[in-house]
């Protein structure tokens, strides 16, 4: 049988993230739930991460925003995006790319801003600013973060809609 996220086998005697958890294997399912914040799982993946059993394990980054009205009618917005290293640590001197996405009536994504190279300060955050652009009624802003191969978007949604 394998996971029904990734394909590995389960119950592999040979692998110790391929324990089987209802049909996923725990490699899969130990990092989501670690990345959720679930303290069980968060500290027995910190260790498998020391023991380098997972070697290519990054978190998604924690973000949240501000929202500033201008004179003009604009909304600034402020995207604090922080990163840590699994083992908690901030992510500090990392090139991350981002920019803005909004969805499509067929759940396609377009890209509505230029993609921004910004690098975390040591305390692993990065602040990317941008005014809340036009969109059609049906479609939805996303801050779309890169690292690496991975990919994350985060809906940005302005208060009082």
């Amino acid at each position: 049988m394998k996971c029904g996220i990734c394909g590995r086998i389960l119950e592999n005697s040979e692998d110790p993230l391929s324990s089987d958890c209802g049909g996923d294997c725990w490699g899969c399912i130990g990092e989501t739930e670690a990345d959720s914040g679930y303290i069980p799982s968060l500290e027995q993946v910190r260790l498998e991460y020391a023991a380098g059993l997972r070697p290519n394990l990054i978190f998604s980054p924690k973000i949240s925003f501000n929202y500033t009205p201008s004179p003009s009618g604009c909304v600034v917005v402020e995207a604090q995006i922080k990163l840590s290293k699994p083992n908690g640590a901030p992510w500090a001197g990392e090139v991350i790319s981002v920019c803005l996405v909004c969805s499509t009536v067929k759940e396609n994504f377009r890209q509505v801003s230029q993609e921004e190279k910004l690098t975390t300060n040591s305390a692993g955050n990065i602040n990317f600013v941008f005014t809340f652009p036009e969109v059609k009624n049906y479609e939805k802003l996303y801050v779309e973060v890169f690292l690496e191969k991975t990919k994350w978007r985060y809906p940005v949604v302005l208060p009082n809609s």
